[in-house]
């Protein structure tokens, strides 16, 4: 309807100025009509201007509007009395676009309001960073952690060497932890970030939590934990040592005088030596107790490189495949896709991987169809999951929850470290291990990178 009144008009006036330029054609050839030769040239221009502001009158009104978005301000309407005569039709959708601009405006005031609300009202410290690194936000709970905050991501180096250089390149799922000295006390703090769109740009949210509290917390329980376990190994071994040295003490002594070494018999002889051989015993165990203990400390730095998921999971079935064919476990491997890429340490993945497998297989005593599965796959968001499930005997609640403190083992002969130390391996890769587990149906063991 617009186009079409628009070409009506606009051949209306082309005629007028075209029957104008022949009558003053005419009467330039014909002698004696100056005043009119005047007239219709004067008429002529009137007609010309007219037309060109006819036709650029849709350029202003699209002009008008096209800055009014440039400038985020959509604030003025057109109407007639503000030199836009005609045209209603495209008036009235162009205020149709400006009204849906101004409610757009207004709802993206009320979220951005909204956002420094919820910012301002957690108790985490979130800073927003645009592409450029300048501070686009930022909440009161970080300003009370750190203080007056810089306005650009390079100035963060001022409050300690390389913060800078962490906060450029932490990137999503990959968190990293802090020791900053504030106010003459070290605290940590666990960094996140995160890519929010807003505005047609990517911004970089980066939030920073103090875990010193929950850090102490965790450390006194663990040590908790583990000196249970240390005094009750310990203390099996040195009750009967006791045991053993009190009988030994009695044998070579008598009314409470050492026995000449020429009245020893040899049944007491024997005794000695029995008792000593035991006492070596106990002292083995012991070793091995405290070498057992020192092999959870991981010290070697991860060598990061990129490898074929596929491939490493294929190499895990093939190291087992003999023994689980031999007790008559099923072991197969999947990944999805095929040709993921996984950027870690194999090394020390493949000795987590080898620790997982070693205890579903040895988790299947009275399995009929005993069968164990390696998984591997890309999660929407973007998360790498390694997956080591069996159809075994399970564990109960209680037995989950003590599963990775040191030296604990559900098996007679376990020796409990297997599952500590992989967690610490798969933590020192930035991954984080879980353990999903039903009695008598199975358990699932999933890595996350």
């Amino acid at each position: 309807m617009v186009f079409k009144r628009y070409f009506i008009f606009l051949i209306a006036r082309i005629t007028l100025l075209v029957i104008n330029i022949f009558f003053l054609v005419y009467f330039l050839i014909t002698p004696n009509y100056y005043y009119t030769i005047i007239v219709l040239a004067l008429l002529f221009l009137i007609q010309a201007f007219s037309l060109l502001y006819f036709t650029n009158q849709p350029n202003r009104l699209a002009a008008k509007f096209l800055a009014q978005l440039d400038g985020d301000v959509v604030s003025d309407t057109f109407t007639d009395s503000k030199g836009y005569s005609g045209w209603p039709e495209l008036k009235l959708f162009l205020n149709r676009m400006h009204e849906i601009l101004a409610k757009k405006n207004a709802q993206n005031e009320k979220q951005r309001l909204m956002l420094e609300y919820l910012l301002d009202n957690v108790g985490a410290g979130i800073v927003i960073f645009d592409g450029h690194g300048r501070v686009k936000m930022k909440n009161n709970a970080l300003q009370q952690m750190l203080g007056k905050i810089p306005v650009h991501i390079n100035s963060f180096e001022d409050m300690k060497p390389g913060l800078s250089e962490i906060l450029n390149q932490l990137e999503p799922r990959h968190p990293e932890t802090l020791l900053l000295n504030q106010n003459h006390q070290l605290r940590k703090f666990a960094l996140k970030c995160s890519i929010i769109k807003m505005d047609n740009q990517a911004l970089k949210l980066v939030s920073f939590t103090d875990i010193h509290a929950e850090m102490q917390e965790g450390q006194i329980e663990a040590w908790q934990k583990l000196l249970r376990v240390m005094m009750h190994e310990v203390m099996n071994s040195l009750t009967p040592i006791s045991g053993i040295s009190s009988s030994l003490k009695r044998s070579i002594h008598q009314d409470g005088k050492l026995i000449n070494i020429n009245e020893i018999s040899e049944e007491t002889l024997q005794t000695l030596f029995s008792g000593l051989d035991l006492l070596e015993e106990r002292g083995e165990v012991l070793h091995n107790f405290v070498k057992k203990y020192r092999s959870l400390v991981v010290n070697k730095k991860p060598e990061i490189e990129a490898i074929q998921l596929c491939e490493l999971l294929d190499t895990i079935v093939l190291l087992f495949s003999e023994q689980a064919h031999r007790i008559g476990v099923r072991i197969k491997s999947v990944v999805v896709p095929e040709d993921m890429v996984l950027e870690t340490d194999e090394r020390f993945l493949q000795q987590v991987l080898i620790n997982l497998v070693k205890n579903a297989i040895e988790a299947m005593p009275g399995n009929k169809s005993p069968e164990v599965e390696l998984s591997g796959k890309m999660t929407e968001n973007g998360e790498t999951w390694i997956t080591v499930s069996d159809n075994g005997q399970g564990m109960t609640s209680a037995e989950l929850e003590q599963v990775f403190v040191p030296f604990y083992s559900t098996r007679e002969n376990g020796s409990g470290i297997g599952l500590s130390l992989s967690r610490q391996i798969v933590t020192a890769l930035k991954g984080s291990i879980e353990i999903r587990s039903t009695k008598d149906k199975g358990t699932v063991v999933t890595i996350k990178f």
